[in-house]
């Protein structure tokens, strides 16, 4: 998923290191999973949490339901997005529409467009449906670090670079 401060380019650089220890029955989990662009490279049991409810439903509908994802921009207007960012965010679709097509990624930024006409709708399906398979058997959690339950002797990945989000909790 397309996210601010993604590790995507280079998870083939850091895994290695992570994982180099690991054994095979052991958990791998993520308390700050943000875009889940690292625990989608990883096998075996994982855990995937953040305090962002938004961003775990997001997750939740690329793990469990991709066909429910808009193939492009007649499927998901600019018009949509600004009505989903005024309402409460209980549509899945809408919660992943706040970071897949905004400016940079951004929460609740703003629609994503160019002079050239891209439909960023449909430039971010084909990632995502790639993830969708990635992130099977990957439980999610909407959770602080502080009060999730994390096996004994996990491989643990705390991303160095959090930011939050005021008002998301």
């Amino acid at each position: 998923m397309k996210y601010m401060g993604s590790k995507n380019r280079i998870s083939k650089d850091i895994l290695p290191i992570i994982l180099k220890d690991r054994k095979p029955d052991q958990w791998y989990v993520e308390p700050f999973v943000g875009g889940a662009n690292l625990i989608d490279k990883v096998k075996g049991n994982r855990i995937g949490a953040d305090v962002n409810k938004y961003l775990i439903k997001a997750l939740e509908l690329i793990r469990d339901n991709p066909d429910d994802i808009p193939r492009n921009s007649l499927e998901y207007s600019e018009e949509d997005f600004n009505e989903a960012k005024k309402s409460n965010l209980e549509n899945p679709v809408d919660c992943f529409a706040m970071f897949q097509y905004t400016f940079g990624a951004k929460f609740k930024g703003y629609w994503a467009k160019n002079k050239k006409g891209t439909d960023y709708v449909k430039e971010c399906v084909e990632n995502v449906l790639i993830q969708s398979g990635r992130l099977q058997n990957v439980i999610l959690k909407n959770s602080s670090f502080s009060d999730l339950n994390i096996p004994k002797n996990s491989v643990i990945y705390c991303d160095p670079r959090i930011k939050v989000l005021r008002g998301t909790a």
